[in-house]
């Protein structure tokens, strides 16, 4: 009877190779495809956040620079982050024209910030901290429109042209009826192109989601942005609300979201009759 000899150490060796083919064979998968497949990327921390600087409430009683800031970790709202923009610090409020508690200015500024980069920095105690770029622009304005004095009947669709300011990412023009500014009504519609003159059509003279003519006075404003302003908190402080959510601007390591800057022109009206 022949004796049956082992050799432990290659048995290992081909222990070692079948599995190695095993695995090579388990990642290149009935397609062919060798390439491996990473889990997709989850921020730990997610914001949210607009600045607003609108001339049309300087001689009021509202402050005119709005700033609100949400924030989350983990899909948990975070109300113990420290923040500043540039050399203000801010505080998380509770009490606030927001729907929900944000970050803001402790003490809102009563001026205008002048146009430049800024920086909005936020820490979570010492586990996370990031620092977000944001450009301020130069205020603008309506130079080409119709004569006030002139009513259009019928509610026609008009042209109206701005002066273009530097490092503006793209124009909002937005119409409501006088009286009727800074209530979440009205239409707005984003400029394509980065053009500094567009034509408002007849639909923003009449009553939402419906045919009707709305006569009456109109203000008309025109926004200039940068970055991707929050759709949700701007629409408490401007005018009329943004047409729809800019897509996300923010996407680091470990954090995710959306901010950004909005000026609003002064500004101008127009009257429509039947």
């Amino acid at each position: 009877m022949k004796s049956i000899y082992i050799d432990m150490k290659n048995s290992v060796n081909i222990t070692i190779a079948l599995t190695l083919i095993i695995a090579i064979f388990g990642l290149i998968g009935c397609n062919g495809s060798s390439d491996i497949i990473d889990p997709p990327s989850i921020n730990e921390y997610q914001l949210n956040g607009v600045y607003v600087q609108d001339v049309n409430l300087a001689l009021s009683a509202v402050d005119y620079n709005f700033l609100a800031i949400q924030m989350e970790r983990d899909s948990i709202n975070l109300n113990s982050a420290q923040m500043f923009y540039h050399n203000d610090a801010l505080v998380y409020e509770m009490d606030t024209l927001f729907n929900d508690s944000v970050y803001t200015f402790d003490e809102s500024p009563q001026i205008y910030r002048p146009a430049g980069s800024y920086i909005l920095f936020l820490a979570d105690s010492v586990k996370f901290s990031d620092t977000i770029p944001n450009i301020v622009t130069d205020s603008i304005w309506f130079n080409n429109f119709p004569d006030p004095q002139i009513p259009n009947p019928g509610g026609q669709e008009i042209t109206v042209g701005w002066a273009s300011a530097a490092n503006i990412e793209g124009y909002v023009v937005a119409v409501v009826l006088s009286n009727s500014a800074y209530a979440e009504v009205g239409y707005s519609a984003y400029v394509t192109e980065l053009c500094t003159s567009t034509i408002i059509p007849p639909d923003a003279f009449r009553a939402n989601f419906t045919n009707s003519l709305d006569t009456g006075w109109y203000d008309i404003y025109v926004y200039g942005f940068t970055g991707s302003p929050d759709s949700a908190l701007s629409s408490k402080v401007l005018p009329v609300s943004l047409p729809s959510q800019l897509s996300d601007n923010i996407d680091h390591n470990r954090l995710g979201g959306n901010f950004g800057f909005v000026t609003v022109s002064r500004k101008i009206q127009h009257r429509v009759s039947q």
